[in-house]
C-alpha cells in the first residue's frame, strides 16, 4: 500500500510541476482539464484507501468473533465484506471473505458450504496471480475434502499444493508433511500417515492456534481405525487436556466425542456416557444453531440476489443480442448465395487441412518406398546391355559448345534416370540441405553433372524449378519436426526452421503456406490435435 500511496503522489506532482510550466498562452480549458483529472485522480485514490479500511475493519471484527468462537456474529461480518468486496470488484477483498466464510462453515461442520467459498477464494487467488494465497487456499481445500473423506479429491488438491509456491517456507514444510499424513489416512495407508503426522509435530510452527491438538487427535483415528482403542483413548484424553487448556471448544468436543465411541467400543458405558454429555454440554454452550441458521440464510439470500442480477444481466444482453440477430438476418437473406459459397470453401479446406495431416503422417514411409522402387529400376537398367552410360562432364560440355539441341534431348530415358536418383539422393540429405548457402551450382558438384543436365532433369522428371524443389524437401522436413514431440518437442519454430537453412521467419512461412496451403503454427496444432485423437486409451 506505501509503494502504491508513493506511486500516487508521484503522478500527482508531476500534474502539478506541469500545470505551473505551461506558457502563458495556453489555453484556460486545458488548465482546467488538468486541474479537474487530478481531482478525479486524487478522489479515486481516497476512494479505494477507504473501500479498504472499511474491509480491514469488517474482517477484524469477524476474526475477531471466530476467535470467540461466536461463528454466527463472525458470518455477519464476513458477508458484509464479501458484499462490499464484490460491489467494488475488490479482488483481494473477496478472496479474504471468501476465506473467512468457509473457514466459519468448516468450523459448524458444514462442509458442502465451505468447499463453495474456498473455491471461489481459489478462483480469486489466482485471478490476482497471488500464488501465496493460492497455497493458503489449498490446504483449507485438502482438510475440506478430508473431513469429507473424499480421498481422491484431496490427493489431487494436495498435489496442487506441493507445486504452488508460498513465501513462508517453514509453514510451507509443515502443510506438506501434515496434508500428506491426511491423505494417507484417507487411503488407510495407516503406517505412513503416523510417520506423516509426528513429522508434522516436530515441525509445528508457532503461529498455528492447535498447538498440535489436532495431531493427537489424528493419531488416535488412527489407533482406533487399527483397533488399538485403549491407545486411542491416550491420545484423545491428551488432546481433550491440552484443547481445554487452550480454550478450543472445537477440539474438546471432537475429543469427547471420539472419547464416547472408544469407550463404548471396550464396553465402559458409564465414561462412554459421560463425555456424550461433555460433548453436548460443550456443544450448547458452543453453537447458537437459531442465530447461526439465521446468518446462513442471510448469506443464501446475497448468493440468490447476486445470481439473480446476473440472470437479469444475461436477459437483457440476450435481448439486445436478439434485436442484433434480427438484423443480421436480414443482412444474411441478402447474401446467403455469398455465405454458402464461403461455407463450401472453408469446408473444403478444413477436408483438405485433413488430408494433408495424413499425407505428411505417411510422408516417410512413402519416400522409404519411392526409393526402394528407384532402386529396383536402377538394378534392372544395370542388367540391360544396351543401356546407353551417362556422358562424362567433359562429354556434356563438349556437346554444349558444338551447339546441339538443347534440353532434355543430350539424355536419354535411362540417362535422366539415373541423374534424377543422384539428385533425389542429395535433396534427402537434410544435412545438405539444411545449409543456408545451398544452390543449385551446389547440387551440381554433387551430383557430378552440369547445370544444363540438372536443370532439365528437375524441370522433366520433377516437374518444377530447383527453387521449389529446395523448399519442398526442407519443407517436409519441417513437417515431421513439428509433430514430431519426443525429439522436437523442446525446440520453437523459429529453431526447427533456422536448422533447416531458413534466415527470415517471412520466406519460411511463405513457403510453408505455399507447400501446405497454412501457417506451421496452425499446421503443428492440426497435426498434434489429430495424433491425441488417434492415439489408443492405454
Amino acid at each position: 500500500m506505501q509503494a502504491i500511496n508513493k506511486t500516487y503522489a508521484f503522478v500527482a506532482l508531476y500534474m502539478i510541476i506541469l500545470l505551473k510550466q505551461m506558457k502563458s498562452h495556453t489555453t484556460i480549458y486545458l488548465r482546467v482539464m488538468l486541474i479537474a483529472a487530478l481531482i478525479h485522480f486524487a478522489t479515486g485514490i481516497r476512494a479505494s484507501e477507504d473501500v479498504n479500511d472499511q474491509l480491514r475493519q469488517l474482517t477484524a471484527t469477524g476474526i475477531t468473533y471466530v476467535q470467540a468462537e461466536q461463528y454466527s456474529e463472525a458470518l455477519d461480518y464476513f458477508i458484509e465484506a464479501l458484499k462490499l468486496a464484490e460491489r467494488k470488484k475488490n479482488d483481494r477483498g473477496v478472496y479474504i471473505s471468501c476465506t473467512n466464510i468457509g473457514t466459519v462453515f468448516s468450523y459448524t461442520k458444514d462442509y458442502s458450504n465451505a468447499l463453495y467459498y474456498y473455491r471461489k477464494s481459489y478462483d480469486a487467488a489466482l485471478k490476482a496471480k497471488d500464488s501465496n494465497s493460492q497455497a493458503k487456499t489449498l490446504i483449507n481445500i485438502v482438510g475440506t475434502y478430508f473431513e469429507m473423506d473424499d480421498a481422491a479429491n484431496a490427493r489431487r488438491y494436495n498435489e496442487l499444493f506441493i507445486k504452488t509456491s508460498m513465501d513462508d517456507l517453514k509453514l510451507k514444510h509443515y502443510y506438506t508433511l501434515y496434508n500428506n499424513a491426511v491423505v494417507a489416512r484417507l487411503e488407510k495407508k495407516y503406517d505412513m500417515a503416523r510417520y506423516y503426522y509426528e513429522q508434522a509435530m516436530k515441525h509445528l510452527p508457532e503461529e498455528i492456534p492447535s498447538k498440535g491438538v489436532n495431531h493427537l487427535i489424528d493419531l488416535g483415528h488412527i489407533s482406533m481405525d487399527e483397533g488399538h482403542e485403549d491407545e486411542a483413548i491416550s491420545f484423545f484424553l491428551k488432546a481433550l487436556a491440552e484443547a481445554a487448556g487452550l480454550g478450543q471448544h472445537r477440539s474438546v468436543i471432537e475429543a469427547c466425542e471420539q472419547l464416547t465411541i472408544a469407550y463404548e467400543k471396550i464396553g465402559d458405558k458409564e465414561r462412554a456416557e459421560y463425555y456424550k454429555n461433555k460433548a453436548l454440554a460443550t456443544s450448547d454452550t458452543l453453537f447458537n444453531q437459531q442465530q447461526l441458521n439465521f446468518s446462513k440464510s442471510r448469506l443464501t439470500d446475497f448468493e440468490r440476489d447476486k445470481s439473480q442480477r446476473y440472470i437479469d444481466s444475461l436477459n437483457t444482453s440476450l435481448n439486445i443480442s436478439l434485436v442484433v440477430m434480427a438484423f443480421v438476418a436480414l443482412l444474411l437473406l441478402l447474401s446467403m448465395a455469398f455465405i454458402l459459397v464461403i461455407r463450401r470453401k472453408n469446408k473444403t479446406l478444413t477436408d483438405s487441412y485433413e488430408l494433408l495431416i495424413e499425407k505428411n503422417k505417411d510422408l516417410s514411409k512413402q519416400a522409404e518406398q519411392s526409393k526402394n522402387l528407384r532402386e529396383q529400376y536402377l538394378a534392372v537398367l544395370d542388367k540391360l546391355e544396351k543401356v546407353s552410360s551417362l556422358p562424362s562432364r567433359e562429354e556434356e560440355e563438349a556437346s554444349c559448345e558444338d551447339g546441339e539441341g538443347k534440353g532434355s534431348s543430350y539424355l536419354n530415358e535411362e540417362q535422366m534416370a539415373r541423374l534424377a536418383r543422384k539428385i533425389t539422393s542429395v535433396m534427402e540429405d537434410v544435412s545438405v540441405i539444411s545449409n543456408p548457402d545451398f544452390n543449385q551450382n551446389m547440387l551440381v558438384q554433387l551430383t557430378g553433372s552440369n547445370t544444363t543436365y540438372v536443370s532439365n532433369v528437375i524441370n522433366v522428371v520433377f516437374g518444377k524449378n530447383f527453387k521449389a524443389m529446395l523448399n519442398e524437401y526442407r519443407i517436409n522436413e519441417a513437417c515431421k519436426r513439428l509433430v514430431d514431440t519426443e525429439h522436437y518437442g523442446h525446440m520453437t519454430i523459429e529453431a526447427i526452421y533456422r536448422e533447416l537453412g531458413y534466415v527470415s521467419p517471412t520466406v519460411f512461412i511463405n513457403a510453408f503456406k505455399k507447400v501446405n496451403g497454412m501457417t506451421p503454427s496452425q499446421y503443428q496444432k492440426l497435426a498434434r490435435e489429430k495424433n491425441s485423437y488417434d492415439e489408443p486409451i492405454k
